[in-house]
């Protein structure tokens, strides 16, 4: 196999999000490092609200007070987990999901009134949920490889990052090998690391489309 390896450098994480990963949930280092980013300050905005109308914004481009008092909490740091796009060539999704340090409380719409229950992860708004294929690096590829004992292909390009590009391609051409559909991107994580493929959703709802008394598995985004 030739696997074209351009140096290795991994993202830094805050100790407390390493730990949340890599200690407490056992997620394998490299594939922490490659999806999970710590943020703090005005730039988990440009994360979270990439998707605001142009309205969001005053003329001079500062964001509008409602949403600034509605986020406010995540500027004390939070970490930030996407994947890659299936409707985009498997490019980096501009869509994630965020875990603020300090979690606002949720409101109850009915009584108008704060809960006690805090928002646990915060999505971003205005646009509709995802699917969260994560970035693989090559050793958990060859793991899933053994374990189903179907072949890598020849060639694999391997990012400085440490990403093996190709692998959500690869396994689409491999109906045999079974997907786990996972709540939560931490889950995925953890599958991938032990040589299982998953895939995320941002809650047990969204997978299923329709009604009640008539709905069906998603199957738009290819798995």
């Amino acid at each position: 196999m030739n696997i074209i390896d351009i140096h290795q450098t991994n993202n830094q994480l805050a100790p407390n999000h390493w730990h949340e990963w890599v200690v407490n949930s056992a997620v394998d280092p490299k594939l922490t490092a490659l999806n999970v980013h710590s943020l703090s300050g005005s730039e988990v905005y440009e994360y979270l609200l990439y998707a605001l109308p142009q309205t969001a914004r005053r003329n001079d481009g500062r964001l509008r007070d409602g949403y600034l008092k509605r986020y406010a909490h995540v500027e004390s740091g939070a970490w930030w987990v996407s994947g890659l796009d299936p409707l985009n060539n498997w490019l980096p999704m501009d869509w994630g999901r965020m875990k603020p340090d300090y979690p606002r409380l949720e409101w109850d719409k009915t009584t108008q009134e704060q809960t006690q229950k805090p928002v646990k992860y915060e999505s971003p708004p205005k646009t509709p949920n995802r699917v969260t294929y994560l970035r693989v690096p090559l050793h958990i590829w060859r793991l899933i490889s053994l374990r189903y004992d179907v072949p890598m292909p020849e060639h694999i390009t391997v990012t400085s990052d440490g990403e093996a590009l190709g692998f959500w391609a690869w396994l689409m051409a491999h109906p045999e090998i079974p997907v786990c559909l996972t709540e939560g991107e931490k889950k995925a994580a953890c599958l991938l690391t032990l040589g299982y493929v998953a895939i995320a959703l941002p809650g047990i709802w969204n997978g299923r489309v329709g009604k009640e008394d008539l709905e069906y598995w998603n199957t738009c985004t290819p798995i």
